[in-house]
């Protein structure tokens, strides 16, 4: 009964081994129980691969890495890969070791050839680096950069060689010109302590003239003040003067009470002045078509004619004038 509990620890024992060692090769990117195809390659510089990197072809993962580990026989590092034993790959292929970026963990790409012939299980794949978008900036402003270098260069020796030739001419004027400076400086320095002496001699002068401008200046705000408020006094009395006498005007028009308001707002004095004036006009016109009839008078005496009444014609009839009220 010993021997068999002692079989059985045995057995679990390696039970337990075993699994321990599988899923240490599982974890570290290891199948044993896989059939995949497995390829190698050689590189001077993996930057950064590790081990269980993934292989992939147009972002989908194709294999693992299994191992990286040095080859002594010719110093380069060895690099191990699964691939599913159903993706054949053409014996001109290659992969490229890329750069994942802040994202992705580095990784290999695949890039399929177009040849018949493919690889078998174990044979070397050609492995290549590739070229940061930057490098190849670099490389390609690099031969720009040295073709400017050269170019300034030679403008320098240009620029220095027309220097050196025209400083001998503006040496001269230079110093001629300072001198002029010099000059001018020391004249307005002159000019400048003259002009102190005078205005100190007639500070008292200018001094009291500014008072008494000061002075003056006052009077006139003062007296042009006053007129002003006199003027507009004056004006504003006359309007409201103005102002009551129209009111007053108004109010007579207004009264039918008062002379001006019957004039204007009874009709009986516009009705009377309207007949009377129509019978002067009668008047005039029957003493134009018959003055004999006002007028008696004669050279050489005798009787006066009786006045005869004059035919009524439709044309003697005086013209009646139409008011309009």
């Amino acid at each position: 009964m010993v021997k068999r509990k002692e079989i059985l620890f045995g057995i679990a024992g390696l039970l337990i081994l075993a699994c321990t060692y599988f899923g240490f090769k599982f974890l570290k990117g290891n199948n044993l129980l896989s059939t995949d195809y497995s390829y190698y390659l050689e590189y001077d510089n993996i930057q950064n691969l590790k081990s269980s990197s993934r292989v992939k072809f147009s972002g989908l993962t194709i294999g693992k890495i299994v191992y990286i580990k040095l080859n002594k026989k010719n110093r380069r590092i060895q690099i191990k890969i699964n691939v599913s034993n159903d993706i054949e790959i053409p014996d001109d292929s290659y992969l490229m070791i890329m750069d994942g970026g802040l994202i992705e963990a580095p990784h290999l790409e695949l890039n399929f050839g177009k040849s018949t012939t493919f690889y078998k299980n174990g044979d070397l794949i050609d492995g290549r680096y590739n070229t940061p978008m930057l490098e190849t900036l670099k490389q390609s402003v690099n031969p720009l950069t040295q073709n400017i270098t050269k170019t300034l260069k030679s403008s320098d020796s240009v620029l220095n060689t027309f220097l050196s030739i025209a400083n001998q001419k503006n040496t001269l004027l230079l110093n001629n010109t300072l001198t002029h400076i010099n000059t001018i400086t020391a004249q307005l320095a002159s000019l400048s302590k003259t002009m102190n002496l005078a205005f100190s001699s007639k500070e008292k002068n200018l001094i009291s003239t500014a008072n008494n401008l000061k002075q003056i200046t006052a009077n006139l705000t003062k007296m042009t003040d006053s007129l002003v408020q006199n003027h507009w006094q004056h004006t504003i009395a006359h309007l409201d003067t103005l102002s009551r006498e129209l009111t007053n005007i108004t109010r007579k028009l207004n009264d039918s009470t008062s002379t001006l308001g019957k004039f204007f707002n009874e009709d009986l004095l516009y009705n009377e002045i309207k007949a009377t004036t129509q019978e002067a006009r009668e008047l005039m016109y029957d003493l134009k078509m018959n003055p004999e009839r006002y007028l008696d008078f004669s050279l050489f005496g005798g009787d006066r004619e009786p006045y005869k009444q004059p035919k009524k014609t439709q044309s003697s009839k005086p013209e009646t004038v139409t008011s309009i009220h």
